[in-house]
């Protein structure tokens, strides 16, 4: 019987197993065993002393697939009360429980205005089990809050409008020139819920084009950025690499650098669906024997016609889709959203790439574990023991196979790409120790 990617990454694709086991306070905090064995072996718990642990030890396996942080960006404006309905009623079922399924470390965090369908235009709200709404309660929550559900599900509400998508996203990042979320969920703007051990994917939904200023400095106005596409292929991949160049430069650990990203722009846009759908530059069709409801590849060139209830083509979406690897759809197939959200999902699962990760435990602890003195030690057989070295982050990684970086907000040890490569494939053993931070009595 033929197995999916994701049952065999699960089942021993990548094969980690760890046993943690926490000393005193200044002493070990956990132990794991990584390689050559079998993946459903684990070590024997031991501790360095006869002295009291701060965590009893614990059994648990190291994860074999990467985090992954999905950014919904919805235009609420008045065109699109049908497409947040179909949003509405598909992002559980079509989406995050395919997300479940594929067993993806997944968390949704929503840019849009929050309220009761059809209070404010397109005001959005988000059930169970992704939110803490329960099924059926939007009908009634009047002015209550987004139901975030810790870890899983973050709103920052904001009113998105038809053309101001790109400047939201960077301005409510970090709520730059008071782009504050309507409840005051995160003060200091959505950065709060990235993880940096997480691949982004930023899905865009609107039936107009990208059009807004961004101050980036709100003492002197004068630099002023415009994010258009003037409606053309040319300005779309103008406006694309202009985004890219500002996202990645405002946050390298969250979304990667122009050379080296960590994040694909999907678009779920006004452009026309397959195989009606025309090239820019020659207007001829691109895939004369699609269906309406197929997505359109990154090699697929830009389409210049839109589809019939939308404002224009999105050709700036469209071109940073293209830059960063991702699909577009016609929006206006609201009622096609199941078809969509599922082939969104499905991709996500094939495109983010493994980690060796490793959780710092936190059952039992007598206060938390003083990451800054994680230590990761190798040991071979007839050979002394080395230790591996602590970088910033995962763009602070090199070639090196002996590097790692701490995930502080997800409480992670992550093996750098190439240390991850290198004890996949080799019989190392990996103890990883760390101390407490001390309890005052």
């Amino acid at each position: 019987m033929k197995r999916s990617s994701h049952e065999l990454r699960r089942s021993g694709l990548i094969g980690i197993g760890f046993a943690t086991a926490l000393g005193a306070c200044a002493a070990a905090a956990s132990m794991l065993d990584v390689g050559g064995g079998d993946p459903g072996m684990n070590m024997h718990d031991v501790s360095d002393d006869d002295s009291p642990v701060c965590v009893e030890s614990v059994n648990t396996k190291v994860s074999s697939i990467r985090p992954v942080d999905i950014i919904f960006v919805i235009d609420n404006s008045g065109s699109m009360v049908e497409e947040i309905e179909a949003i509405r009623n598909n992002i559980n079922k079509h989406f995050a429980d395919v997300m479940v399924k594929a067993g993806l470390d997944y968390r949704v965090i929503m840019l849009v205005k929050h309220g009761p369908p059809g209070a404010y235009y397109g005001t959005t709200c988000i059930e169970s089990p992704l939110s803490m709404i329960p099924v059926g309660g939007c009908e009634t929550i009047g002015g209550d809050p987004p139901g975030n559900r810790s870890g899983k599900f973050y709103h920052y509400s904001y009113d998105v409008q038809s053309n101001d998508s790109p400047c939201i996203i960077l301005n409510s990042l970090f709520n730059k020139n008071e782009y504050i979320d309507d409840f005051g969920l995160a003060p200091d703007g959505w950065i709060k819920w990235l993880r940096t051990s997480a691949f982004k994917v930023i899905i865009e939904v609107t039936d107009d084009a990208p059009g807004c200023w961004w101050y980036p400095d709100e003492n002197d106005l004068s630099k002023k950025k415009i994010l258009n596409d003037f409606q053309s292929s040319l300005g779309g991949q103008i406006f694309s690499i202009e985004f890219d160049k500002l996202l990645t430069k405002l946050v390298p650990e969250q979304f990667g650098t122009s050379e080296n990203r960590n994040y694909v722009f999907y678009s779920i846009v006004g452009l026309k669906e397959k195989p009606g759908a025309v090239d820019e530059d020659f207007g001829l069709p691109i895939d004369e024997n699609g269906k309406p409801d197929d997505p359109f590849t990154p090699s697929e060139e830009i389409v210049s016609n839109a589809c019939s209830t939308a404002v224009t083509a999105g050709h700036g979406y469209q071109a940073l889709s293209r830059l960063t690897g991702g699909l577009r759809f016609p929006v206006c197939n609201a009622e096609k959203f199941d078809v969509v959200f599922e082939s969104i999902a499905n991709s996500i699962d094939s495109i983010t790439t493994s980690l060796c990760m490793i959780e710092i435990p936190s059952d039992g602890v007598e206060g938390p574990v003083d990451v800054s003195t994680v230590k990761l030690r190798v040991e071979n057989v007839g050979v002394d023991p080395s230790y591996f070295t602590s970088v910033k982050n995962e763009s602070a990684c090199s070639t090196a196979v002996d590097e790692y970086y701490i995930d502080t907000e997800g409480n992670y040890v992550i093996l750098c790409p190439e240390t991850c490569k290198s004890v996949k494939s080799s019989s190392e053993n990996v103890k990883l120790t760390a101390g407490c931070v001390p309890i005052v009595r």
